[in-house]
Formats: structure tokens, C-alpha cells, sequence
């Protein structure tokens, strides 16, 4: 196959299962942190290919990994709260979708990183007010 979906496709057929990522507090409070990067990137190939259970399983995985972490990067776990707001505004759960939305600008606002981060969780937000 050629073109982005070809890669896509081919990601997918390498991926872990999603459920033993998330399954249970327990087992994400022992999954190295390393591992919510690739979870997360994963869960935006499942996205785009429409197997939203799944990205929403490994989305919400990366996200409490991030949290659980030792030192948790407010970066990153803006980006899980970005994924899963703008999973949610493609799928229609518009309510949900807001809440993560800001709570991912909230946190962004007060990081040192620069506005593109920001700009875009903003975006999304205005996306979201603009299709209700």
C-alpha cells in the first residue's frame, strides 16, 4: 500500500492489544512511563483509522500512566487531555469534549514551552463550539 493510510495499516498490525495497557490501576501504576508515548501515538493511528474504542482505551491509558508517573510532565499530560478532547469532539461527545479541552488549555496557559501547544488545544476548543 502506499500513502499514509498504507502505514497506518501496517502500524496497526503491530500493535499491542489495547486492553493490557489499561486494565487495571494496578498494572498502570507498574507500566514504566516510557511506554504512555508510544500508547499515545498508537491511539492517534487507531483514531484516524475510526477505531475509536480502542484509541479511547489507549488514550485514556497514556493519560493515567502520565499522572501516575513519578515526576509527571505537564507537557505530556496536557497532550493526553488534547487527544482525548479532540477524540471525543469527533465522535460526538461534545460535553466531554470540553471538559478535557480545557482542562489541556488550563494546563498549557501555565507552561513555559511557548503558545503553539496552547494555540492549538484553543483551536480545537473553537472547532468544538463552532460544529455545536
Amino acid at each position: 500500500m502506499q500513502g499514509g493510510r498504507g502505514r497506518h495499516l501496517r502500524a496497526d498490525e503491530m500493535r499491542p492489544p489495547a486492553a493490557p495497557l489499561a486494565s487495571t490501576e494496578r498494572s498502570r501504576r507498574k507500566t514504566p512511563p516510557a511506554i504512555s508515548g508510544p500508547a499515545s501515538g498508537l491511539g492517534n493511528t487507531l483514531a484516524r483509522l475510526g477505531r475509536y474504542e480502542e484509541a479511547e482505551t489507549l488514550y485514556r491509558a497514556a493519560l493515567a500512566m502520565r499522572e501516575a508517573a513519578e515526576r509527571p510532565s505537564p507537557s505530556d499530560i496536557a497532550n493526553s487531555l488534547a487527544n482525548l478532547g479532540g477524540l471525543y469532539r469527533d465522535i460526538g461527545r461534545l460535553a466531554e469534549s470540553e471538559d478535557f479541552l480545557k482542562r489541556s488549555i488550563a494546563m498549557r496557559e501555565n507552561l513555559p514551552q511557548g503558545p503553539r501547544a496552547l494555540a492549538n488545544s484553543l483551536s480545537m476548543l473553537a472547532d468544538l463550539y463552532q460544529d455545536t
